[in-house]
């Protein structure tokens, strides 16, 4: 998992219930894998779930049991 504890002081929520954050911030470099599982103290707490990447090449994060998304776009 990310070091990073994800929460509302580094990433932006850009719609109800959607959320994003670059990269960086998690100190994810160019070619780095993506961790399957990101800390956050969001919703409900439980962390998020890598689910695919858009077209755009963005990941995006499910919330585990919850209906919280997060885009992790690669800056």
């Amino acid at each position: 998992m990310s070091a990073i504890k994800i929460d509302s002081s580094n990433a932006t929520e850009v719609e109800t219930h959607r959320w994003c954050i670059d990269a960086s911030t998690l100190g994810l470099g160019p070619g780095v894998e993506y961790p399957q599982h990101l800390l956050t103290t969001l919703g409900n707490g439980q962390p998020f779930v890598f689910d695919d990447f858009d077209r755009s090449g963005t990941a995006v994060y499910q919330q585990a049991m919850g209906c919280l998304t997060l885009k992790v776009f690669n800056d």
